[in-house]
This record gives structure tokens, C-alpha cells and sequence, in this order.
């Protein structure tokens, strides 16, 4: 068979052109895609380094003014963008400090009321107490208008009582008057 003999062949290190028509055999494949890899991969070298080589022809093109203005710009640009912070931090402060003064004005105001609350409670307690006392006081004297009351009426019975004997008394008198001597009329 041909196969046999192209494998006899290869084997002698001889390599026989396929014959024509027949499909490339997978080393062959193989063998050609590698070496379009490496030329790909030196083409891909090579602008690298012509594209690398352009840029260092630039620079040393570009005059050393060019290459300040270049830093110059550069430079003006990252000020501005720090006066920008700069600016919205200063925004900020100033906004917690007005937050802050009302969050003051709002603390004073509560402990003021704190302090009305508390002498509030304080003139409360003055006057339960003077309350109570005035009750006790109250109540003293009402006891004591009771005992009067008594008294009196105790005083009025007596007196009614002493007034009824008088009265008595000068019916009594009045009774005891000698009458006229009784003329004889004989």
C-alpha cells in the first residue's frame, strides 16, 4: 500500500510531498500555523517598538517650552480641580456650622424651658405646701369656730335661761306687793 511506504519514508527521515488532492495531515496543519504565530508575533514586536521609537522622536521634537507649557497645563488643571474640593468642603463647613448654631440655639432654648420647668415645679411645690398649710390652718379654725359656736349656744341657753328667772322673779315681786287694807264696811 502507498501508506506503507510513506511511512517508511518518514521514518528515514525523508519526507515525501503528499500526493496531489490528498488533505494536509495534522502536523502539517500544525507546522503552518506556528509559524504564521511567530511572524504575527514579530510583526506585533516590531510596531511596538517602531511605535515606542515614534513617541521618543516626539518628545525629543518637542521643545523643551512645549514640554513645560505641557506640565504648565497639567498643572493648572489639578489646581483647579483642588480649588473645586477646596471650595465644596468650604461649602460644607459652613453648612454643619450653621447647623451646628441652630442646634446651639435649639439646646439653649430647652434648657431654658428646662429652668422655667423647674421653677415651675418648684413654685408648685411652694404653694402645695402653703396650700396644705392653709388647710391645716383652715381646718384649725373651723375647729375652733365649732367650739365657739358651742360656747355660744351653751352661753345663749344660759342667758335665755337666766333672763326666764328674772322674769320670773318680778311676777314673783310683782305678786308679793301688799295689797290696800280692806276698808271695813261695817
Amino acid at each position: 500500500g502507498g501508506g506503507n511506504a510513506a511511512d517508511a519514508a518518514e521514518a528515514a527521515g525523508i519526507i515525501l510531498p503528499p500526493p496531489p488532492g490528498a488533505p494536509p495531515s495534522g502536523k502539517d496543519v500544525l507546522k503552518d500555523t506556528t509559524q504564521l504565530l511567530s511572524k504575527a508575533t514579530a510583526l506585533l514586536v516590531a510596531a511596538e517598538k517602531r511605535h515606542q521609537q515614534r513617541l521618543e522622536q516626539k518628545k525629543k521634537q518637542m521643545a523643551p517650552g512645549a514640554e513645560v507649557a505641557l506640565l504648565r497645563r497639567q498643572l493648572q488643571q489639578k489646581v483647579a480641580e483642588v480649588e473645586e474640593i477646596n471650595s465644596r468642603n468650604e461649602r460644607n463647613i459652613e453648612q454643619l456650622q450653621q447647623r451646628l448654631r441652630v442646634v446651639k440655639e435649639e439646646l439653649a432654648d430647652v434648657q431654658h424651658k428646662n429652668v422655667a420647668l423647674e421653677e415651675a415645679r418648684r413654685a408648685t411645690a411652694t404653694r402645695l405646701l402653703k396650700e396644705r398649710r392653709h388647710t391645716r390652718l383652715v381646718g384649725d379654725a373651723s375647729e375652733a369656730l365649732k367650739a365657739l359656736k358651742e360656747e355660744n349656744m351653751q352661753l345663749v341657753m344660759l342667758s335665755n335661761y337666766l333672763r326666764q328667772q328674772q322674769h320670773a322673779q318680778r311676777r314673783q315681786q310683782q305678786l308679793d306687793v301688799p295689797l290696800p287694807p280692806l276698808t271695813d264696811t261695817n
